[in-house]
């Protein structure tokens, strides 16, 4: 029960490409681990939950998530760094 609320949830806010690439930024950041995003897009696509084309996406969007999150972490850190 609480699986398919969860799918349904992830996949209404699913529309298109670029809230797919969104969506798997923000997935990896919160779990902290885009192999686990990774394969929970996968089981969705497996069921039939997700198309592949938003799996793609969702799955780029992952990558950019691992790579870009600690880079803004970098540079906020530094802002802090030249105010104090």
């Amino acid at each position: 029960m609480i699986a398919e609320a969860l799918t349904e949830s992830i996949v209404l806010v699913i529309k298109d490409t670029t809230s797919a690439v969104f969506a798997g930024w923000m997935g990896t950041a919160l779990i902290h681990s885009s192999g686990a995003f990774d394969s929970i897009v996968v089981a969705f696509v497996s069921s039939g939950a997700m198309p592949l084309s938003l799996a793609v996406a969702s799955i780029l969007g992952a990558e950019l998530g691992t790579t870009v999150t600690p880079f803004l972490i970098s540079v906020l850190n530094q802002i802090r760094g030249r105010k104090n």
